[in-house]
């Protein structure tokens, strides 16, 4: 038997079907260019900068994924999202900082670098699933923090959030957004529940995005809704198991029957 095309045939199968991944994230330039800031802005928030990590490497930024819209607003007007931070750079124990913030019109807000997610994920061994091995404290008993801000004149604004990895890509650390609200009240698509969960697409209704945002659910669940907005940065992402058509399966079963036989043979 001619097994070439087969395995052809298993190969294109494999690399057609998706995989769960983070990868898709923009050079710093992008990200700065996106939000209508400069490299020098992100660079003054930048936790590594100057540093280097516990093999000597510079912590210069490298990639990031991010996310806005423009919003028409009155002076006065009061802007209040939730955020939370998790990270696996505190278990990669390389001396990384990856670090979130808010943009608005280009002028930036730090809000947290993965140093601050000084709680495990797992603290009662309660197999609590999450994507992150380590996340910022409770503040006040809840998980996800609240930031505020009032804005002074009247206009159009661009908000923006991205997280950014310094160093290298290669451990991930997100920021996860939810129930941006605007006067007490939610935004249209505010909560991100318009997400397309049938894979074809990562894009939020009423927001553009740079690199790969995904919706969030998992723990510690949306403050509202059923989902977040989660910026997603590192490469090292399991890929989920490769479906295959049955055809497949029975191939498979029939080729293990067959060394199964062989066995026996002999």
């Amino acid at each position: 038997m001619n097994l070439h095309p087969i395995k052809t045939a298993l190969l294109v199968a494999g690399l057609a079907s998706p995989l769960a991944s983070h990868a898709l994230s923009a050079p710093v330039e992008d990200v700065a260019n996106f939000l209508d800031t400069t490299l020098g802005a992100m660079e003054a928030i930048n936790p590594m900068s100057g540093q280097v990590d516990d093999q000597g490497r510079e912590g210069v930024m490298t990639y990031g994924i991010a996310m806005s819209r423009v919003l028409s607003v009155a002076a006065g007007d009061t802007l209040r999202f939730d955020w939370f931070l998790g990270t696996d750079e505190i278990l990669a124990g390389n001396g990384i900082l990856d670090f979130g913030f808010l943009s608005l019109n280009g002028a930036l807000t730090a809000l947290a670098h993965s140093s601050d997610a000084t709680e495990a994920t797992d603290d009662d061994n309660d197999n609590t699933f999450s994507p992150f091995a380590d996340h910022l404290p409770p503040l006040g008993g809840l998980y996800f923090r609240t930031h505020t801000l009032v804005f002074d004149t009247a206009g159009e604004v661009r908000i923006g959030f991205a997280v950014v990895d310094t160093v290298d890509t290669a451990v991930r650390t997100g920021l996860v957004l939810d129930n941006v609200m605007l006067n007490g009240t939610l935004l249209d698509n505010g909560g991100f529940e318009d997400y397309a969960f049938d894979g074809t697409s990562t894009l939020f209704a009423g927001w553009q995005t740079l690199g790969d945002v995904s919706a969030w659910n998992y723990f510690p669940p949306a403050p509202e809704g059923n989902v977040g907005a989660a910026l997603i940065g590192g490469d090292f992402v399991p890929p989920a198991p490769v479906p295959l058509p049955a055809g497949v399966w029975l191939f498979g079963s029939a080729l293990g029957a067959l060394a199964w036989r062989s066995r026996r043979a002999a």
